[in-house]
């Protein structure tokens, strides 16, 4: 679906050589390239041999020298990633990003909370955060100021005990949904690490507005259901903005 000034996203093109691409390309354009990233795949890996990482995958199998990724998904999540084919592209995004121009939605699964009822979960939320070997934690003072809201909420289909939400995303911290989710007593469903129980993870970034490079004008990616999109109450369905 697409507006004025939006990313067209209509057409899916999903790479099929070997079982190792993780991704589905929306668009590739002169300046980015909008991307699917699927569940389980690294944005960018230190050590990438074998290519596994969405952005080893891109350079490879695109022929292109070098991509930037200008924000990244944790491991587990899925969705839209905005990928910059040059230094300025990436840079352009960037100063965009650190001034709260891009309006990002994601879409979660998680565990009932055992006080208070799903309700006492709408709203914005406000935590300070660290991360300590490998995983974010909840301080008082000295972390880095992180918020998020939840816009809306409904019982998970088909899954006893477990919500959906709608988040936007204020500020871009590792782990930052996962970690406050946990501290409000709603981890991810399957989230080992914040206490979530074992299990599949969704978490799926599935809404973009952000300023389109070079001259600012305001684009929108709403991408089309992927294979990896779970079922979605009907307040989640309506509170997502339409193109």
């Amino acid at each position: 679906m697409a507006s004025p000034g939006s990313r067209a996203t209509g057409s899916l093109h999903t790479p099929a050589a070997g079982g190792e691409v993780r991704y589905t390309l929306l668009e590739q354009g002169d300046d980015e390239l909008i991307v699917l990233k699927w569940p389980g795949t690294a944005c960018s890996l230190t050590t990438d041999p074998h290519k596994r990482s969405l952005q080893a995958q891109l350079q490879q199998r695109l022929g292109l020298s070098r991509v930037y990724l200008v924000h990244r998904l944790d491991r587990v999540s899925c969705g839209i990633v905005v990928v910059a084919l040059s230094q300025d592209v990436a840079a352009f995004h960037g100063a965009r990003i650190q001034a709260r121009g891009w309006t990002k939605l994601y879409v979660a699964r998680l565990l009932a909370p055992g006080q208070g009822g799903s309700e006492a979960l709408i709203g914005p939320h406000r935590r300070f955060l660290r991360t300590k070997r490998g995983r974010t934690e909840i301080v008082r003072s000295g972390g880095k100021p992180s918020s998020l809201e939840i816009l809306a909420i409904g019982g998970s289909p088909g899954r006893r005990g477990e919500l959906c939400a709608l988040i936007q995303l204020h500020t871009g911290r590792r782990h930052q949904i996962r970690a406050i989710l946990a501290d409000l007593g709603a981890p991810l469903a399957g989230d080992r690490l914040y206490g979530g129980g074992e299990g599949p993870i969704y978490l799926e970034h599935v809404w973009l507005r952000f300023p389109g490079y070079p001259d600012g004008a305001l684009r929108t990616v709403w991408a089309p259901a992927p294979q990896f999109r779970e079922p979605w109450p009907s307040a989640v369905e309506a509170a997502i903005p339409r193109l």
